[in-house]
């Protein structure tokens, strides 16, 4: 007959087997290890945040460098149409003052003609007029009114200024 072999002892608290059997269960992590690895996670979380905003924040920038460029060469161009605006004025004016020198030398006031006509000069010197229009502008300025009886002189002298303008500048058409 045989007997059965006992059975294995259970470890119990004080057996010398029980503390070899509870190293090998793993330990719970340690509060600072938590600690740790939930640090890493948020920071991975904001990393990856930070990277997007970049990127959208990238695109937008390049968005607004374009529409800033857009408008300096608007601004650009509008500056461009606004000195050409105020030359033509600044030549229509002159072309008026022809004329009311014109007035004066019928009504013999040389000298408020002559202002008239120094008037003008410097309105279409100030519209920097270039080609034979630069050229008006040069024998217009040394033109000098001289105050006589014979007023048709005058007259006609000033008309021919008048005349080459109106063949530079043609008035416009409605």
């Amino acid at each position: 007959m045989t007997t059965k072999p006992p059975p294995p002892a259970s470890p119990e608290k004080g057996a010398p087997g029980a503390a070899a059997e509870k190293s090998a269960a793993p330990a719970p992590p340690s509060k600072f290890k938590r600690f740790l690895v939930r640090a890493g996670v948020a920071l991975g979380f904001v990393g990856a945040a930070y990277g997007t905003g970049r990127l959208q924040g990238r695109s937008a920038t390049s968005e607004a460098e374009r529409a800033t460029q857009d408008a300096r060469a608007e601004t650009a161009s509008a500056k461009h149409d606004t000195e050409a605006a105020r030359a033509l004025i600044a030549r229509l004016e002159a072309r008026r003052r022809l004329d009311r020198a014109l007035r004066e030398i019928d009504r013999r006031n040389f000298g408020i003609a002559a202002d008239e006509l120094r008037d003008g000069a410097a309105l279409l010197e100030a519209s920097r007029p270039d080609g034979e229009l630069g050229k008006l502008a040069t024998d217009w300025k040394a033109y000098r009114l001289i105050a006589s009886d014979d007023v048709a002189k005058q007259r006609g002298e000033v008309l021919a200024f008048a005349d080459r303008f109106d063949g530079l500048v043609p008035p416009k058409k409605p």
